[in-house]
């Protein structure tokens, strides 16, 4: 892959600034009612009480123009105030997402969130967990019944569904087969794939976004093989997707460590149609007009059919694949049915470098507050008070 690599060369970059990243993350306890191959809690059990989540929501607000908030752990399902948490969030008019494991969505649960405002319900499910709803050693296709079993559940409701994964050298069909849940199903809109990093590549840290974090000099652990910038050639030759956007790291402008695909899908009976979507000139202009008028740019919501109708026209015509385009406004139209846009990230975790310096997403979305600082989520259990 050239320094300036295929994965990034056609992608958009949105021009986010330290000050106008649109999301943020609400970490609300720890405690979990399951256990993963790969998780980066390495603290010990606490829980935050209301009173501290609208404190530290009111100073993510005046930190960032937020368009929407994303509620984590642990395992947040477990807190007792979490349909409050959802309440306040939604009070202040934010897109609000939860990311949870899933266990305990019921078709109770599931209407309780709703009522309370949940707008995506984000599910970690893979087969590297030990979990009540999945056999001791579960296999791919397990994993597959059990994401869309879920997934049906909370879509009912008129909820939208995430999928999460986690992907280890060994897992990649494990990856391709989120990617094809999540590309047929009606249900799910969302799929997060965070690459394997070991806890060992951080340790202890310490700084800040502005002056950058820091651990003590060690040579580095031995890390996932697998990076963003070759995860796009498989997507690109088997699902015939191209990168949409990504965020670079904090050092190095043309690294992905945030690469996002964005298809339009269409179904006709048991056949869902498919069509990738390329970055064209139209959706910088669509971030600066948002940022103009609404005081942010966008981030997380999902647009009805009738904008998904014009975004692919002025995505056409301002650089995109026009004909393609046309061609599948013109299917969708025979089929009469929905259109939906289905959204694909992959993550780089967080890594540690030879001599201490932590590399990780330049204007994270996905940080959190720790004592009052925001930190990548990643490796805030690693982050010194």
């Amino acid at each position: 892959m050239r320094n300036k690599n295929e994965a990034t060369k056609k992608a958009w970059h949105p021009p986010w600034n330290s000050r106008n990243v649109p999301h943020a993350l609400i970490d609300v306890m720890r405690g979990c009612n399951i256990t993963c191959r790969s998780c980066y809690n390495a603290d010990t059990r606490w829980i935050k009480s209301t009173k501290q989540v609208r404190e530290e929501l009111d100073l993510l607000i005046r930190l960032r123009r937020l368009e929407s908030v994303g509620i984590i752990g642990g395992e947040p399902t477990l807190h007792p105030q979490l349909l409050e948490i959802v309440r306040v969030l939604k009070s202040r008019g934010l897109w609000v997402e939860l990311c949870t494991n899933g266990v305990a969505l019921d078709n109770t649960y599931v209407q309780a969130l709703k009522i309370a405002g949940i707008d995506l319900v984000v599910m970690h499910i893979e087969k590297g967990q030990k979990r009540p709803d999945l056999p001791s050693k579960p296999d791919v296709e397990s994993v597959a019944e059990l994401q869309e079993r879920k997934a049906a559940l909370i879509a009912r409701h008129g909820i939208k569904v995430g999928l999460a994964v986690t992907i280890h050298p060994d897992s990649l069909d494990e990856m391709s087969s989120a990617i094809r849940v999540t590309l047929r199903s009606r249900d799910v809109d969302f799929l997060l794939l965070t690459l394997h990093r070991s806890d060992s590549a951080v340790g202890p840290l310490r700084g800040d976004f502005t002056s950058g974090f820091y651990g003590d000099p060690s040579p580095p652990a031995v890390a996932n093989p697998l990076k963003n910038a070759n995860m796009y050639k498989l997507l690109r030759d088997d699902f015939g997707l191209v990168p949409y956007a990504y965020l670079c790291s904090n050092v190095d402008k043309h690294e992905p460590r945030w690469l996002t695909y964005m298809a339009v899908t269409c179904a006709n009976g048991d056949r869902t149609y498919t069509h990738g979507l390329r970055a064209s000139l139209f959706e910088p202009l669509y971030g600066r007009i948002s940022r103009v008028v609404y005081g942010r740019y966008p981030f997380g919501k999902f647009p009805k059919p009738a904008i998904i109708r014009a975004q692919l026209l002025f995505n056409g015509f301002f650089g995109g694949s026009l004909f393609m385009n046309l061609k599948f406004l013109s299917r969708s139209r025979r089929t009469g049915n929905v259109l939906k846009v289905k959204r694909i990230a992959f993550q780089h975790a967080a890594t540690k470098t030879a001599d201490g310096r932590l590399i990780h997403c330049r204007n994270c979305p996905d940080a959190v507050l720790k004592n009052g600082r925001l930190v990548p989520v990643c490796v805030t259990d690693f982050v010194d008070a």
